[in-house]
């Protein structure tokens, strides 16, 4: 009965799918994604730290 049991279970884990496309999907990169970073730091010894960085 266990042997059953294990042999089901394991016919259900790899039957299983991924996702809804068994994990096969395409990142759409047609468009880019606009993003704006930056940091602006002033250290314990005085030093100012920064950067700012813009793309599409």
């Amino acid at each position: 009965m266990l042997k059953v049991a294990i042999v089901v279970s394991m016919v259900a884990v790899m039957s299983a799918s991924y996702g809804g496309d068994n994990g096969h999907s395409r990142d759409d990169y047609s468009h880019p994604i606009p993003y704006a970073y930056g940091y602006d730091v002033k250290t314990e010894h005085g030093a100012q730290l920064s950067r700012k960085e813009e793309g599409d």
